[in-house]
Order: structure tokens, then sequence, then C-alpha cells
């Protein structure tokens, strides 16, 4: 797979946005980082199944790296089922 820089910074920015615990938390701040040169669109969708594979992939191995539980999952037939 290809990465360019706007699919690694969409990942880190919905990752960030997903899994900071507060404002004093450290998810958060580098969240707020992310923010002062990622200027996200109005209608971008904050669930990670409606982007591109690559951010998806990107997202996931943030969320394994972490410890976190992924919290949706696939079926066959490609349905999104939220854990």
């Amino acid at each position: 797979m290809y990465y360019d820089r706007f699919d690694i910074v969409t990942a880190h920015y919905l990752f960030y946005s997903h899994y900071h615990s507060g404002m004093s938390s450290e998810f958060y701040k580098r969240l707020c980082r992310i923010l002062r040169y990622f200027k996200p669109s109005p209608i971008m969708s904050t669930d990670i199944t409606m982007h591109e594979p690559n951010v998806q992939y990107i997202y996931e191995n943030l969320v394994e790296k972490h410890g976190f539980a992924k919290d949706y999952n696939y079926e066959e037939d490609e349905l999104l089922v939220w854990l």
C-alpha cells in the first residue's frame, strides 16, 4: 500500500479524536497539535469505515498499538456491526 501524508494525518486525527480522555490527556494535546496544520472539512465523517482503506489500516494499527479494543467489526457482506 502507498500511504500519503493525508492518509496518515487523517488516521491520527480520527484516532486521537475517538480515544482522548479529556482536555488534560496526552492524546488531546496531540490532537490539538494536529489541528494546528490539519483543518478537516466540516463534512468529514468521523466514522472510520467511511474512509479509504489506507486510513482504516493506519487507524487500526494505532488502536492496536495503544492497547484499545476495536469497537467495530465487518461481516462477510461488508455491513458494519458495532460491538
